[in-house]
């Protein structure tokens, strides 16, 4: 599971999740990366995620996207 934590209210806000293989520089301008848009502060991976890294960007009401969080692997 991947989970983060947000500074305030996380109660208007969606969160995007982007993959990218571990060797890849992270660009989350290439929207083939996006795999899921959720609410709430945890994203449950999906078998065989390994091999990965993933960055989390919130998106506020207006849906206007906040920068990539750290990269986890």
């Amino acid at each position: 599971m991947l989970s983060w934590t947000t500074e305030g209210s996380i109660h208007d806000l969606q969160f995007a999740v982007y993959r990218f293989e571990k060797n890849e520089q992270v660009d989350i301008l290439e929207g083939k990366h996006l795999i899921d848009i959720v609410r709430g502060n945890q994203y449950i991976l999906p078998p065989n995620s390994g091999g990965f890294k993933y960055v989390v960007t919130a998106l506020n009401r207006l849906h206007v996207e906040s920068a990539a969080s750290n990269s986890v692997n």
